[in-house]
């Protein structure tokens, strides 16, 4: 198989943008969301929105990138379906770890009707919708594997119309209405979800790029992404603030298009600079972004637990003790990586 560490390190530039957006939500002293009423530091405010508005779909990109190669060209389709099977269910107890870790620290004193709406899908706690939506995702792949297969396969051009139409309804949904079990897939008003089906375009342009493995593409690929964030762009300088995310505004949706090309494009030429350049600091710095990318899961769920714990504990922080919590968020889960090791059975 062809070398693709650069989708790992495009997942480790997402993993670092998403735990700086997590850290600042439950430590920095100020407000970095950009409402009407925004009284905090604007050029941190900046950076939070943008990692909000490309970290999802930026894995959501990567998810259909690994899937077209490891699910969707595989002969074996019932080892497929076990892997998908496996993964679906690591992703569930993952967001019931998360999810009570936020009702224990957050609001203590959980009573028995809180643990049965979190175990039925009725209560979804803050932080951890993000891994929810995976497990989502996983269980529409699992369950319609056959079509999205042939969907994945689609010409270029298919691909855009059927994005645009996704993207667009977001225009139509009741999102008041909807619950969020139903919201898991389509958005609701009543909890923060990622709606699956409104970022399944991200999905399918990852499967696209992983065909083809290169930074040259189709033209008319390129100008819808940068078309889609440049609608973002014109209604950020209209309005003067972001458009909603929870639920999702068509234009907070098509957003994030280019940024995450961009972000694409920056991982293939790190990729091919390490490889011109494979000396010693080269091959750490490879290893630690690879390591981090290919531990997405692992970061997201002992991060979650530790900013929890945190908010429950500890007051907020400057921008200084801001970042240094920050590189403790990044670096402890790290040591932990690099010194645990597969079981070894010793035999006499």
């Amino acid at each position: 198989m062809k070398n693709i560490n650069y989708i790992s390190y495009m997942k480790c530039f997402l993993l670092l943008g998403m735990l700086f957006g997590h850290v600042l939500a439950f430590v920095y002293n100020k407000d970095v969301y950009l409402i009407d009423d925004f009284k905090g530091t604007k050029y941190i405010a900046f950076i939070a929105e943008f990692l909000h508005l490309i970290t999802f779909s930026g894995y959501f990109f990567c998810f259909g990138f690994l899937c077209n190669i490891i699910y969707f060209n595989a002969s074996n389709l019932q080892q497929v379906r076990k892997k998908i099977f496996n993964s679906a269910i690591k992703m569930l107890i993952g967001y019931y770890i998360s999810a009570f870790s936020y009702r224990f620290f957050i609001h203590p004193g959980i009573k028995n009707t809180d643990v049965v709406n979190i175990l039925t899908l009725k209560d979804i706690p803050g932080l951890s919708e993000f891994i929810l939506a995976y497990f989502g995702l996983m269980l529409i792949i699992l369950i319609f594997f056959p079509w999205i297969r042939k969907i994945s396969k689609l010409n270029v051009n298919y691909i855009i119309l059927f994005s645009i139409l996704l993207f667009s309804l977001s225009y139509i949904i009741p999102y008041d209405k909807i619950g969020p079990r139903l919201g898991l897939y389509l958005g609701s008003t009543k909890y923060s979800l990622f709606p699956i089906l409104l970022y399944f375009p991200y999905f399918l342009l990852g499967v696209y790029f992983s065909k083809s493995k290169k930074i040259k593409q189709n033209i008319f690929i390129i100008i819808f992404l940068i078309f889609g964030t440049a609608i973002y762009i014109a209604y950020f300088y209209n309005k003067g603030v972001s458009p909603t995310r929870f639920p999702p505004r068509f234009e907070w949706l098509v957003g994030a298009m280019f940024f995450v090309y961009i972000y694409y494009v920056i991982s293939i030429c790190l990729d091919q600079w390490i490889v011109k350049n494979n000396n010693y600091n080269m091959k750490n710095l490879s290893n630690f972004a690879i390591l981090l990318g290919q531990n997405t899961f692992f970061y997201l769920i002992l991060s979650n637990i530790f900013l929890f714990a945190y908010d429950s504990i500890f007051e907020k922080q400057n921008i200084f003790n801001t970042i240094i919590i920050y590189l403790i968020v990044i670096f402890v889960p790290y040591y932990l990586l690099i010194i645990a090791r597969p079981i070894k059975r010793i035999h006499e």
